[in-house]
């Protein structure tokens, strides 16, 4: 992967590398060397045998900590005195008038450095205040560059600030012919001169680079923080790429690079390298180390702010500002009301111009009370959620209810310099929330008050929700209940059958319909009913079932005491020594007959018959001979509501003569009205009478 890096020039003012004064002699001809005197022949000498060479300091791009360009510095390499910095002799080269001979040596062995390394190599060069009067030099560099085969657009000439106010009008035409070589413009130490802004819209800049004084001391000077932020977005907003010069600690580092610069330059990055290393300098890669926010506040308040220029950014929050759906506003330190959208404007009833400048008390004299306490305590640094303010609506009527959220407003230091406030009319919501709790405590008193138990399950038959009447009824807990814990109340005995049911429901769909036996806090078992209808989703398939348990231990009572009581009677009305016949009021017909009433009439067990017809079947007379009507027999006159007989009576069928003792009575329901008829038949030896008529 290639990589751009970029070459920086050698210090050209005083103290631009060490940051220390420059110490000059005003002696023609001389300068000073650690206390030792040099002419300009010692330097000419020097420039003949190569002794000033270039060294390469690392530019490094801080959001990958790659490097991204190197700055060449210029240092002479004295045979007895050792390595010597610019600051000693950089001003007597421009003095003296050797300084081109210094700039095409140093210059000549950095591109030729570079244009033999496997990647591309980015270089910069500080141009001499001195140098930007000479119209030849962009021609001067340009013949370095063809003869090291360095290619130009890989090269950035950095220029201080103090060089422009020289001769502008120069520095205008060799800006432009090194822009049209295809080199970049860097503006150096920007801030420390005094009509920066008008340089950068005179002389096409690509580059801006933000003086090490205000690096040095950005982590301590809310200042110095300020400046730098104001310089990295004025760059960034010019589309101009941002260095910082002379980062030392990583605190620095992480500053600039929350504060959205490109590139960082110094110690923190690596000194600067000879021609030797250059290939190792090239390899180098600086690793961010983590950062506690506790140690660094000012984290906190760039997170999530990385991306995007700051102009592009204050477009995008104001955007979002605007076009909020809760009412916004920025206090400052002092209350006083510095934005708002147009959303709390129609919350607080008043026009939005009418907000600028004016604290809350000036605003709101009424409301003030309930919120200056949460400002100040903003002001302190307190986050303050989700607090409910009730006021009269501006427009009259009912009051209205606002939820309102302060949070400190934090400058890159961390230090507080506003609040923001965020305001949402929530009247119909609290409403709507009312309405629906009353609604959810009428629904609740109805479940609590319904006999039955609601219950929700899933499709296995896992219980999910259960009314509070089954802890009530069983005493299990919440935690005891769900899942498969609620047939634990069941009686032993019911529950593999219980089990079976549901499954059978599970996989057919058909409604649930359970019993069994559950215990109740006192020990004793009650019996209950289960039933539950499935809810399907659009492919039948079951999502859950809704049901509800009722006891019906009380009914089941009742019915096992009838079903004894019918059995007790059942054996009674087969053991009678006398025929029961039991008629249906409404058409007559015989529901029962006991085995006596068959033997009497064989005909009851051959077919189903009315008693009109079984008795119509038959002559019936009296004891005098008399042949009785239908409505003179005893269970006609029952049916009308009356006891009737015992009458004796001579029943002639076909061969056959019984002669019977008959009785009939009426059965009544709840409401006194005939159900039905019981008929007595009982057998009789001949009535003398009879016998008597008979003989006659």
């Amino acid at each position: 992967m290639n990589m751009r890096l970029w070459l920086a020039a050698w210090e050209v003012r005083r103290g631009h590398l060490e940051g220390k004064p420059w110490d000059a002699l005003i002696c023609k001809g001389q300068g000073k060397i650690t206390g030792m005197l040099f002419t300009s022949t010692d330097a000419q000498r020097a420039l003949a045998l190569g002794e000033f060479v270039p060294y390469y300091q690392p530019v490094v791009v801080l959001r990958s900590g790659q490097v991204d360009h190197f700055e060449v510095l210029a240092r002479w390499n004295h045979p007895t005195l050792g390595m010597i910095m610019p600051k000693d002799f950089i001003s007597v080269a421009e003095r003296d008038g050797w300084i081109g001979d210094l700039m095409h040596a140093v210059l000549g062995q950095a591109f030729a450095a570079a244009a033999v390394q496997p990647v591309p190599v980015c270089l910069a060069v500080n141009i001499s205040p001195v140098q930007l009067h000479d119209l030849g030099l962009p021609k001067q560099i340009a013949r370095i560059a063809e003869s090291a085969r360095f290619p130009l657009s890989q090269l950035t000439i950095e220029v201080i600030e103090s060089a422009l106010t020289d001769n502008m009008e120069h520095a205008l035409i060799i800006a432009n012919e090194l822009h049209a070589m295809g080199c970049k413009l860097s503006l150096d130490d920007f801030g420390t001169g005094y009509s920066s802004l008008l340089h950068l819209q005179s002389l096409p800049f690509d580059e801006l680079k933000v003086d090490r004084s205000f690096i040095g001391s950005m982590t301590q000077r809310r200042e110095s923080r300020k400046i730098v932020a104001a310089v990295v977005g004025l760059g960034q907003s010019l589309g101009l790429t941002t260095v910082a010069e002379g980062v030392e600690t990583s605190e620095q580092d992480e500053m600039l690079l929350w504060l959205g610069c490109d590139r960082g330059q110094g110690w923190l990055y690596g000194k600067p390298a000879v021609s030797e290393n250059l290939s190792d300098a090239l390899k180098f890669e600086y690793v961010r180390q983590p950062i506690l926010p506790a140690l660094n506040p000012w984290r906190q308040v760039f997170r999530g702010r990385e991306e995007g220029l700051p102009a592009q950014r204050l477009a995008q929050l104001q955007a979002v500002f605007d076009g909020s759906p809760v009412g916004l506003a920025f206090l400052d330190k002092n209350s006083r009301c510095v934005n708002l959208n147009q959303r709390l404007a129609d919350i607080d009833g008043i026009p939005v111009e009418d907000h600028f400048g004016k604290t809350v008390q000036e605003l709101f004299p009424e409301l003030s009370p309930l919120i200056r306490g949460h400002i100040e305590r903003a002001l302190r640094g307190e986050s303050i959620p989700n607090v409910e303010v009730v006021r009269a609506a501006p427009t009259g009527g009912d009051k209205v209810t606002l939820l309102i959220s302060y949070e400190p407003a934090l400058d890159e230091g961390g230090e507080v310099i506003g609040v923001s406030i965020a305001a949402q009319d929530i009247s119909d919501l609290k409403r709507s929330i009312q309405a629906r709790q009353e609604s959810e405590d009428h629904f609740r008193y109805m479940v609590e008050l319904n006999p039955q138990i609601p219950f929700i399950i899933d499709p296995e038959g896992r219980a999910l929700q259960v009314s509070r009447g089954w802890a009530g009824l069983t005493g299990m807990k919440e935690e005891e209940w769900r899942g498969y814990g609620w047939l634990d109340a069941l009686h032993p005995e019911d529950v593999e059958r219980t089990r079976q049911t549901l499954l059978l429901c599970y996989a057919t769909g058909d409604p649930m319909d359970a019993q069994y036996r559950v215990r109740a806090p006192g020990g004793d078992w009650r019996w209950m009913r289960a039933r539950a209808q499935a809810r399907l989703d659009e492919h039948g398939k079951i999502l859950c079932w809704y049901g509800g348990v009722e006891d019906i231990h009380d009914r089941k009572s009742a019915e096992d005491a009838l079903r004894k009581c019918e059995a007790q009677l059942q054996a009674i009305f087969e053991a009678a020594p006398f025929g029961l016949v039991i008629q249906d009021a409404s058409d007559g017909s015989i529901t029962m007959a006991n085995s006596e009433a068959h033997s009497i009439f064989p005909d009851l067990s051959t077919r189903e018959m009315k008693m009109a017809n079984l008795l119509s079947d038959n002559k019936v007379m009296n004891v005098q001979g008399d042949v009785l009507g239908l409505s003179q027999l005893p269970s006609t006159i029952a049916l009308h509501g009356q006891k009737s007989g015992p009458v004796e009576v001579v029943c002639e069928g076909i061969g056959t003569t019984r002669h019977l003792s008959m009785a009939a009575a009426p059965i009544r329901s709840l409401d006194g009205s005939v159900d039905g008829v019981v008929t007595v038949l009982q057998r009789l030896e001949k009535p003398r009478s009879y016998r008597n008529r008979l003989q006659g």
